[in-house]
């Protein structure tokens, strides 16, 4: 993440180090553990995938639905009428290399899709920032326009969204009426904490668990639409919604009425 810090925008820099990366060890190992498969349900709900091995996983799952290319986020977006389903698990070391025993992940539930409305309450939390301040939002920031940035590590946007955010914060952060707040959807370890260090983004950040919490639940983020910013006004409402590249900067400087949006 070093790679981002302080910068607004990236050009052939970022095309290098994808590059490099894409064709080295640990670029090729990832490319390879990608895997997309189409599984039945049985009468009861339940579904198997087999000759998983041993490992540690993230499994996204899409429901009644067609993946279809959306060009301001470059990866299939699910028209169908309910959330993807995320789970992290680990498949353990098994004696002999295979067992017929399956791994049960538990109940998985279904959630309508929703969608959050301009105009409409910002949905109500609390989050410990990692320097251990307690904060209410938006209560918390009554008065304050507030820039919310949802985002999680493993996401190949994460890195972009902080050169998005750099450039927000360089032209609108000394605006006393402007507040924004990073929340990252990950464990709170050291590595995680070390990822935000890096980061070097000098606003308030605070680490929020997996991405399948009851904030992104509220507020409408999922696994298709990560990384995610949303504007709550002064009044607690919400301003804008689903903002990208450089619409954010543009969402910010209305509302404050600025002209260097």
């Amino acid at each position: 993440m070093s790679l981002y810090r302080g910068k607004t925008s990236l050009g052939a820099e970022w095309n290098d180090w994808l590059i490099g990366w894409s064709g080295s060890p640990e670029g090729r190992e990832y490319a390879s553990h990608g895997v997309t498969v189409s599984v039945g349900l049985a009468p009861d709900g339940s579904f198997r995938i087999d000759d998983v091995p041993q490992g540690e996983y993230r499994l996204a799952i899409r429901v009644n639905g067609k993946a279809q290319f959306h060009v301001r986020a470059t990866f299939g977006r699910d028209p169908g009428p309910f959330g993807r389903i995320v789970r992290t698990f680990t498949v353990p070391a098994i004696p002999g290399g295979r067992s017929d025993e399956p791994l049960n992940l538990g109940v998985m539930r279904l959630r309508p899709r929703f969608a959050l409305k301009a105009g409409t309450p910002a949905p109500a939390f609390e989050v410990t920032t990692v320097e251990g301040k307690r904060l209410a939002v938006p209560g918390d920031f009554q008065g304050k326009l507030l820039l919310i940035d949802f985002g999680p590590i493993w996401n190949s946007q994460a890195g972009i969204q902080i050169t998005r955010l750099n450039d927000v914060n360089q032209k609108f952060g000394k605006d006393p009426r402007l507040a924004i707040l990073s929340l990252t959807f990950a464990a709170d370890n050291p590595e995680t904490r070390k990822f935000i260090e890096d980061k070097g983004e000098p606003w308030r950040q605070a680490i929020v668990g997996p991405l399948s919490n009851s904030i992104s639940l509220a507020y409408a983020v999922d696994d298709e639409n990560v990384p995610a910013t949303i504007l709550i006004g002064p009044d607690g409402k919400i301003v804008a919604k689903d903002l990208w590249y450089h619409e954010i900067g543009k969402a910010v400087g209305e509302a404050l009425g600025r002209a260097d949006k």
